[in-house]
């Protein structure tokens, strides 16, 4: 994820909008993943979609797996889903690199 968003500096020319992108970023995935506001009390109402974003696994679930609250199969759920977001960004993050080179390299950059 972290190279999905320093391929931000592609298509913003100027450096202080690209850092307060990138600082926005950040504090939006830091809420998102429950550094800020624990995801607990975030699930209750109509947010239940936010527990299978890949914030989640930033944070989130790995605490529960830690304060064992999930059985066995739901910690190789949360494993698995790992992996299948880190390959989700993976692909994202070539796709958008190769996007970008292909506009730099287009005007001479």
């Amino acid at each position: 994820m972290n190279m999905l968003i320093g391929t931000v500096a592609f298509w913003i020319k100027e450096r202080a909008n690209n850092t307060a992108v990138i600082n926005g970023i950040y504090l939006i995935s830091g809420i998102l993943a429950g550094e800020i506001i624990p995801l607990s009390l975030i699930f209750q109402n109509n947010f239940n979609f936010l527990q299978f974003s890949p914030f989640a696994y930033f944070l989130h679930l790995p605490m529960q797996i830690y304060l064992g609250k999930y059985s066995l199969i739901e910690t190789l759920n949360v494993f698995l889903g790992g992996i299948a977001w880190s390959l989700v960004f993976y692909c994202l993050a070539k796709i958008v690199f190769q996007a970008g080179l292909k506009k730099n390299e287009s005007v001479g950059l």
